[in-house]
């Protein structure tokens, strides 16, 4: 079972990414969806582990960028994390240290469907 994390302070986001999906994995593969508003919150979650966590960058008091190190060095190593971003300009520096790929907003179904069959590694033989 896929485990995967939606991070992003917009609820309506959240939702749609969440039917994105349903839709990219219908089913053919079984799968977990977990949602949180903030980095805070993702953070608390540290029984949690991620086969994936969409995470926004431009949130509150603790960004996806630092969250993400966070979880990197304290909570899960494995987990891919993929930014997501409105202002691609904050795409800097050493994010790739950090991440598995971005998606800019507004995020399409087929753009979000190739970036987490890549990152799940499906289709892969």
């Amino acid at each position: 079972m896929y485990k995967i994390a939606i991070c992003d302070d917009t609820q309506p986001l959240r939702r749609m990414l969440k039917e994105f999906v349903e839709v990219s994995l219908g089913m053919d593969e079984e799968y977990e969806v977990d949602e949180y508003s903030c980095g805070e919150e993702i953070i608390e979650a540290t029984h949690k582990k991620y086969d994936v966590i969409f995470m926004d960058v431009d949130m509150g008091k603790l960004n996806g960028f630092d969250t993400a190190r966070i979880i990197r060095k304290d909570i899960d190593k494995e987990a891919s994390i993929v930014f997501l971003t409105a202002h691609p300009q904050f795409l800097y520096g050493d994010w790739q240290e950090y991440g598995n790929g971005y998606l800019e907003k507004p995020i399409f179904l087929d753009d979000f469907t190739e970036i987490l069959r890549k990152v799940l590694k499906l289709g892969e033989k």
